[in-house]
């Protein structure tokens, strides 16, 4: 039997592994979804890269993690493949993940529980309970942005990632980041805005109605039914109640453009303009033989309002 060298020995490539994690911190931004996730770091070049992978087969329902274990392998694998050696990882948490709400008169100031009681004096109406429940609140123009997760999905990604043996920077919501990218790309001074978003081919398109980049209405668009009627119904109703005028911006975050047939839509409606954010900053596949197509559009966004945010 031949003996190891020093170099082979175990213990010691560990060792080895977390001095260069130590030297090496690396920023990792990881958009997680139903179906696998995105990869996105700064290469030595100075270039952002981005890779895609894919969860095994029932692996995630409705935003929460059921096979920690195999998912957090995967994860450290892939980066282990891409040589991304220190990641630090911002997680992006899928869309079914969270719930959200703005409120008038509460102020954000980063703390818990101080949130977690302000936010909770007001009749919220959803589907979580403040025992179970992490609140982050952020400014949005005049108002707050309550971001609510129950504790127990949180907890399961939280179990990914240390399967992974990956440390957890901070946590985000991937509508939240997407609002927060998409106002860096979009002209000043858009005062009401359609935002029809889709997370992947098998969700179904959201329209948010938005007045000074402030969400107003949120509102899942059923396939069964003629997606341009709801639209145009959705967006009268909302600008009669909020004595709104005949100018409306409109942008499109689709994965599948398919789904809707913009020139039924904006024929029949008065709009301002279709707007299409100006993607200054734009990541490279790691490897375009590898990665075909480019980033969903909901993604490109939320990698770009997570890289924003200064720590």
């Amino acid at each position: 039997m031949t003996p190891l060298s020093f170099g082979e020995l175990p213990q010691l490539q560990a060792l080895q592994m977390s001095w260069r994690r130590f030297l090496k911190a690396q920023r990792v931004l990881v958009v997680v979804s139903e179906t696998g996730f995105i990869c996105c770091w700064r290469a030595s070049s100075g270039d952002w890269r981005w890779r895609k992978g894919h969860w095994p087969a029932d692996c995630c329902r409705e935003g929460m993690p059921l096979q920690s274990e195999a998912m957090g392998e995967l994860l450290a694998d892939l980066l282990l493949d891409c040589d991304v050696i220190g990641a630090e990882i911002e997680l992006v948490l899928p869309l079914a993940a969270c719930h959200w709400r703005v409120l008038e008169g509460v102020a954000a100031n980063g703390n818990q529980e101080f949130e977690i009681s302000h936010a909770f004096r007001h009749d919220l109406q959803w589907p979580l309970e403040r025992e179970d429940t992490y609140v982050s609140l952020s400014s949005c123009g005049d108002c707050v942005l309550v971001v609510g997760v129950a504790r127990t999905l949180l907890r399961a990604w939280i179990d990914v990632l240390e399967f992974a043996d990956l440390p957890l920077r901070r946590v985000e919501w991937v509508l939240s980041a997407a609002l927060r990218g998409l106002k860096l790309f979009l002209p000043e001074g858009v005062g009401e805005l359609a935002w029809l978003i889709q997370a992947s081919q098998n969700e179904p398109v959201r329209l948010l109605l938005m007045r000074s980049g402030v969400p107003d209405v949120d509102r899942r668009i059923r396939s069964d039914q003629p997606i341009a009627d709801q639209i145009r119904d959705t967006v009268r109703a909302w600008q009669s109640l909020v004595d709104g005028g005949n100018s409306l911006a409109w942008c499109c975050s689709l994965i599948d453009q398919s789904v809707l047939d913009g020139s039924v839509l904006f024929d029949t409606m008065p709009f301002e303009q279709v707007l299409q954010p100006q993607m200054t900053w734009v990541p490279s596949p790691w490897s375009p033989d590898l990665e075909q197509g480019e980033l969903d559009p909901l993604v490109h966004l939320a990698l770009a309002g997570v890289r924003e945010v200064k720590l």
